[in-house]
């Protein structure tokens, strides 16, 4: 058992080593520590600002698909597109809340996302998300990496929108 060092830390982990090398010259190596600290995927200032729900779900679906729960991934990835999609038509297109909240996110993408590029990715992320919530998938061919990428292409999408919202009008014509 060990514990950091570090006086804001002070975090309790259990390290395991192996032996490697020869009888003559034995050492031991690190193989893991416990529990593995997750990594976590950094989002802009403006998708925090838009969905911290969001950005939570997400890193909590990629600690639980690093620690092997690739069941209950996947649904967490569904759940954080539904936070991130919802909150972006609310914050940033002034969608009334009452509209969206209790709507199928599927309804919500179609009816309420204005930007062609945000509502393919989005779609598409709703359609294998789906596919890891339900007992039969539809598409065998997709799996939870496809769908990451789909999500993380609504992301950039939805950042690219936001800036070009803020700088649009910047730079005025001579």
């Amino acid at each position: 058992m060990f514990k950091c060092v570090n006086s804001k830390c002070l975090f309790l982990f259990l390290a395991e080593y192996r032996k490697v090398g020869s009888p003559t010259n034995m050492r031991v190596a690190l193989v893991r520590t416990y529990p593995a600290e997750p990594k976590k995927f950094e989002f802009s200032e403006d998708v925090h600002r838009i969905s911290e729900k969001f950005v939570k779900t997400y890193n909590q679906s990629v600690a639980a698909e690093e620690a092997g729960l690739d069941e209950l991934a996947g649904v967490g990835y569904r759940k954080a597109l539904e936070f991130l999609i919802k909150d972006y038509l609310i914050e940033h297109e002034n969608v009334d809340p009452d509209k969206v909240a209790s709507k199928f996110l599927g309804t919500v993408i179609n009816n309420f996302v204005k930007h062609e590029s945000i509502k393919e990715m989005a779609r598409q992320s709703a359609i294998l998300g789906n596919d890891e919530a339900h007992y039969v998938r539809k598409h065998e061919d997709y799996d939870i990496e496809n769908l990451k990428v789909f999500l993380n292409l609504t992301v950039k999408w939805i950042e690219m929108e936001l800036d070009t919202a803020k700088l649009t009008g910047m730079i005025q014509s001579k």
